[in-house]
């Protein structure tokens, strides 16, 4: 299969409210970093151009922005669809690819779509309920655990102070 990037997406309508307490574990679910700017809390993924802006309001932060460019294999976009559909929001885009690919019209209305957008990468984005960690916390988890294996195979208990 060729590598395929998206390209860009223009948004045509958008709606989707998220409790601010979940905040506290939304940037590790999605790999995204977080930034609050007086009543915005700013998600930004690993790449310039893919963000979603939230406006406070009370306890609920609603989406007011929603911006995705050269998204690679339309991870970040695969995640923020998968985002919309756990809190049933709704969102109507048009998804431009590089390559062209088919299906360049999303829609999710109240939570549902049948977009195969969200069929490619299955597993890739947790239940709200469920925590993951951003895939480079996991490797490192998965080295330190082989490590202590490795070293106690060996007979090492003392610390290794690298």
């Amino acid at each position: 299969m060729i590598d395929s990037c998206l390209a860009s997406v223009s948004v045509h309508v958008v709606s989707l409210v998220i409790p601010v307490g979940d905040f506290e574990h939304l940037p590790r679910q999605l790999g995204c970093s977080l930034l609050r700017r007086s009543t915005v809390f700013e998600l930004s993924g690993d790449r310039r151009g893919c963000e979603l802006w939230f406006e406070l309001d009370g306890e609920r932060a609603k989406l007011t922005h929603l911006s995705v460019r050269d998204d690679p294999r339309g991870r970040f976009m695969h995640d923020v669809a998968a985002l919309i559909v756990a809190y049933q929001g709704s969102l109507e885009a048009t998804l431009e690819w590089r390559p062209a690919r088919e299906h360049p019209r999303l829609v999710i209305a109240q939570g549902e779509t049948s977009h195969p957008l969200l069929d490619e990468q299955p597993g890739a984005w947790a239940p709200v309920d469920e925590v993951n960690l951003p895939r480079v916390e996991k490797w490192l988890e998965v080295a330190q655990r082989a490590w202590r294996e490795y070293r106690a195979l060996r007979g090492q208990t003392e610390p290794d102070h690298r």
